[in-house]
């Protein structure tokens, strides 16, 4: 009787551990098949800010023009334009460890890229430092083995002709420039987020040019790009 007790004792013990097995294996192949499916996720990013530390002054997007981080708020952090003050603190977006921290981060929590705000290759208000801030954030970002992707704000142009940077006849050469300069530094690279492998353009807006314009930028690039822009506005301008 005992010996009995005993056999179904451990032939009850090794179907529990069949039956653990299974549900492992199970559990395993369902989340082998969510990732597969799962749409990736991508943040936007803004590469405007600048600390005091490493950029010899606080940038606009701080202090609006109101807040001084030199003061010092509620729970020891600084007063600065923000309802959520970063837990590292007030940083600066052309710091190598902030952006190691940043990119690591995304991959610790399963993003797989960045859609980065970027407003063209001018000297222009804060457009130089933010071209330069993105270029050494995608350095990081591909180290990480992540994606990339642009969003360009046509408006930006707009702004060059009322700062009498450009006249309104250049604002297509200035156009065509920044495309040139996408196509070949950006759009050809492994780690540029592509649909159908057509490198993506994402535009907010666009809020200055039109269908035609639109049409005359896409000439004579090597990589064809799928530009898509908020919905209320992408078929006006012809975007894809």
């Amino acid at each position: 009787m005992k010996r009995t007790n005993f056999r179904w004792i451990n032939n009850f013990q090794s179907m529990l551990t069949c039956v653990g097995m299974l549900c492992f294996l199970s559990l395993c192949s369902l989340l082998s098949a969510a990732e597969q499916t799962a749409a990736p996720v991508f943040v936007h990013y803004m590469p405007w800010y600048a600390s005091k530390v490493v950029s010899g002054q606080w940038g606009w997007h701080w202090t609006m023009g109101h807040f001084d981080p030199e003061k010092h708020a509620g729970k020891g952090g600084r007063e600065a334009a923000t309802h959520d003050p970063p837990v590292i603190g007030l940083y600066d977006s052309n710091d190598s460890d902030v952006l190691e921290c940043q990119v690591l981060l995304m991959k610790l929590a399963g993003i797989e890229g960045v859609i980065i705000d970027w407003y063209g290759i001018s000297d222009f208000r804060d457009y130089g430092m933010v071209h330069r801030n993105t270029q050494h954030l995608v350095k990081f970002v591909k180290r990480a083995g992540l994606k990339f992707a642009i969003c360009y704000e046509d408006q930006t142009l707009k702004h060059l002709v009322e700062g009498n940077q450009i006249s309104a006849s250049q604002v297509m050469t200035q156009g065509k420039s920044v495309m040139a300069w996408l196509d070949q530094h950006w759009f050809g690279d492994d780690a540029y987020l592509k649909i159908d492998n057509r490198p993506l353009l994402l535009v907010f807006g666009p809020q200055y040019l039109n269908k035609s314009q639109w049409n005359e930028l896409r000439v004579g690039l090597k990589h064809s790009p799928l530009i898509c822009g908020l919905p209320h506005l992408v078929q006006p301008a012809g975007l894809d």
